[in-house]
């Protein structure tokens, strides 16, 4: 099996990560004991106008995979989510509700940590 494909000019243009989602990132990865491990953003579904995004710590990528580093963070997408996360910001937010990754789109889809129950950094803290 070779590697995900290298980021790319397009790669990176696909979608933003904010410094201090990839801050939360490299801490839950670290806190995990794993701190190399590559995370996944992909289309989870579609709802209405918008997207459903979601975020998961990946197992091995595929070799059609997109690499794309963000603040000491690799995270994978694959070809089929690709153009529709386009514009979509990866995001961590703490408020009285709670805390976790929000993924949101142009066109009002959010989304967030894939196993629903924190298992990505959401619920912890």
């Amino acid at each position: 099996m070779t590697g995900p494909r290298e980021a790319s000019p397009l790669a990176a243009a696909l979608f933003t990560v904010t410094p201090v989602a990839a801050e939360q990132a490299r801490r839950v990865l670290h806190e995990r004991g794993r701190p190399d491990a590559t995370l996944r953003v992909f289309l989870a579904a579609r709802r209405g106008n918008g997207f459903q995004y979601g975020l998961a710590l990946a197992g091995e990528p595929e070799a059609d995979d997109l690499a794309i580093e963000a603040g000491g963070v690799r995270f994978i997408v694959d070809l089929v989510s690709a153009p529709f996360l386009s514009g979509v910001t990866v995001d961590y937010v703490a408020h009285a509700q709670g805390r976790g990754f929000v993924i949101s789109g142009p066109a009002g889809g959010a989304g967030g940590c894939a196993c629903g129950r924190g298992g990505c950094g959401c619920g912890r803290r």
